[in-house]
Order: structure tokens, then C-alpha cells, then sequence
């Protein structure tokens, strides 16, 4: 056993490459042809559980990175800095030809490359490069604060102003570019440290408020199905979407060790960036016999959504387990 493992970690960093998938397998049920069936609202109870997955990949990155002393910023980025611009160099190119040759206006998607649009599912990719831009800084600023609860404070006030600007932004319709996406999960980065670091409170603790606050997702979704606020209440900058997604990973921070840790899920979690990258084209491939021979399967929401979520999910790590045995392609993956 490796003891520099985290086994709760490498387990929950699974979990979020999985609710990712389900975030885009449940996606099209929320169309507006749907609100009004026991489709559009299991889609939005599947909402309710999976759209915490991209918030926790900001806190699982900002785990590891800040724990890591670092002497000079320059090996730092020589080091971290292309393992997401090789895959994002490589992958936005193919998803563009990709999107062209399925029909769709790719260059209305080109002209959005300054925002979060021009980069599909990628956009998680660009903030990412921001944070690790000044990982640097913040390791400064952990070194200098000494009592982990001053770091707390500070790591949740930051998330706080976060959720109040978020809040604010989707009121008046304002979209950040991409230069500065990575302002509002900073706090994500940081409690993802901090957390890790510190046990500030009992698992029973963030068990409930985990609870609580996904049940409070899911039944606000049902309240607002259909209109706008459906799509604040899951947004990854909500209230209930960060008291979720920081429950969740401080009841699996709080857990190094695991008295069963099925291998397949310390493997998931290591090819999850190859899974998030490629499981799109893997959905569209899953989703065309269905569409084709089984249709009855997508007028049924839950059937469908379970057989094609957990069938993608089983295909990208498979897909990504053998490109990673040609070694050049494990640049891009």
C-alpha cells in the first residue's frame, strides 16, 4: 500500500468523474419538451446529486497542489503547468472537428473562445490553469498563516464573497471571460487544503449537513423546475452546491484509510482527466443504438439515464486505459 495514498480522496476523485458523466447523461431531459413530465423531474433529482462533480475537482486539485512545498514557481509550472495545456491544445481542436462533423455551428462556438462557451465541457480546463497560475501565491500565504482556523476563516470567507458574486452575476446576466473564471473557486482551491489538512468538525457532522443540503438542492429543483432559478439552485457557485460539495469532501477527507477500497476505484480515479476529456464522444456513441433501436428506452428517463450513464462511465475508463498504453498519448489524457 502506498502510504501517500489518501484512500477516501482517490475514491471521492471517482465519484466526481462520475457525477460529471451523469451531469451531461441527464442533461437533455431538462429541455423544455420535458418540464412538464416525470422525465424533466428525474432528471432534476439526478441534477440534484451529480452537479457538486466539477466543485469538487477544484477542491481535490487544490488538496494536493497546496500541500506541496514549492521553492522556485518556475519548476512548478515546468512541471504542472502542461499537463493541462498539452490536453487542452490537443482535445479542443478534435471537439471542434468533432462538433463540425456532427452538423453543429462550430463558429459560433469559435467566437466565444474569450468565454466559457468556445470550450464545451473543456471550460473546466482554463480555470484550472489559473489556480495552478498562482498555487505559488497561495502556498506564501499558508506558510505565513500559522493557525489553521485564521486559514479557514479565510478560505471560507473567500468562498463566501464567491457565492454572493455568483449570485449576482446570474441576477444581471454577467458571464466572466476566461482570463479570470478561476477568481470565483478560489475558495474551493483553498478549504480543498485546508480540509484535507485540518479536521474541523465530526464526520456525523458534514454527513448531515451533506444531507441537507442535497435534499435542499433536489427540493428546490422540483419547486423551480422549469424556470431560471433551476439553473441558479445548481450552479456551481449556489449555496446549496458549495454546502454540498465541501460536506462531501470533508466526510471523505476525514477518511485516509478504508477498511474496503475496491481497486477498480483507486484506478477510475487515476484516469479520471482522461475519462472527463473523452466521455462526450463515449455518451454520443452509447446514446446512438438506443436512439436507433431501443427509443422506447429514451421515453423513460431513469432507465435510460441509469443504463447510459453507468455504460459511458464503463467505456471511458476503458477507452482511456488502452490509449494510455501507447505512451505518447498518455500526454493527452
Amino acid at each position: 500500500m502506498d502510504a501517500t495514498r489518501h484512500e477516501g480522496l482517490d475514491v471521492l476523485r471517482a465519484l466526481a468523474a462520475f457525477f460529471v458523466i451523469g451531469i451531461h447523461t441527464s442533461g437533455q431531459y431538462l429541455a423544455p419538451e420535458h418540464w412538464q413530465s416525470s422525465n424533466g423531474y428525474v432528471a432534476a433529482l439526478v441534477q440534484g446529486f451529480v452537479q457538486i462533480g466539477v466543485p469538487l475537482f477544484f477542491m481535490l486539485s487544490g488538496a494536493f497542489l497546496l500541500a506541496q512545498p514549492i521553492e522556485k514557481p518556475s519548476t512548478f509550472y515546468r512541471k504542472r503547468l502542461p499537463r493541462l495545456l498539452i490536453p487542452l491544445a490537443v482535445w479542443l481542436p478534435l471537439y471542434y472537428l468533432y462538433f463540425w462533423i456532427k452538423g453543429a455551428d462550430v463558429a459560433e462556438y469559435a467566437l466565444h473562445l474569450f468565454w466559457a462557451k468556445g470550450y464545451f465541457h473543456l471550460w473546466f480546463l482554463p480555470p484550472l490553469l489559473g489556480l495552478y497560475l498562482v498555487t505559488p501565491l497561495l502556498r506564501k500565504v499558508i506558510e505565513r498563516v500559522s493557525r489553521s482556523r485564521d486559514l479557514a476563516l479565510i478560505a471560507v470567507g473567500l468562498l463566501l464573497l464567491e457565492v454572493i458574486g455568483s449570485f449576482f452575476l446570474f441576477v444581471y446576466q454577467v458571464e466572466l471571460p476566461i482570463p479570470i473564471l478561476f477568481i470565483p473557486y478560489l475558495g474551493y482551491y483553498l478549504l480543498g487544503y485546508v480540509l484535507k489538512e485540518h479536521a474541523l468538525a465530526k464526520k456525523s457532522l458534514w454527513g448531515v449537513l451533506y444531507g441537507a443540503g442535497t435534499l435542499a438542492m433536489i427540493s428546490l429543483l422540483v419547486l423551480y423546475h422549469g424556470s431560471s432559478w433551476a439553473e441558479y439552485v445548481t450552479s456551481n457557485l449556489s449555496p446549496l452546491v458549495a454546502v454540498a460539495t465541501i460536506s462531501l469532501f470533508a466526510l471523505f477527507s476525514s477518511l485516509p484509510r478504508l477498511s474496503h477500497n475496491p481497486r477498480f476505484l483507486s484506478s477510475f480515479a487515476a484516469r479520471s482527466l482522461g475519462v472527463y476529456l473523452i466521455h462526450i464522444v463515449v455518451l454520443d456513441v452509447v446514446t446512438k443504438p438506443f436512439l436507433l433501436w431501443f427509443p422506447w428506452i429514451m421515453e423513460q428517463a431513469l432507465l435510460s439515464i441509469l443504463l447510459r450513464w453507468s455504460l459511458t462511465a464503463a467505456l471511458s475508463f476503458i477507452g482511456v486505459s488502452l490509449l494510455q498504453k501507447v505512451r505518447l498519448l498518455r500526454l493527452f489524457l
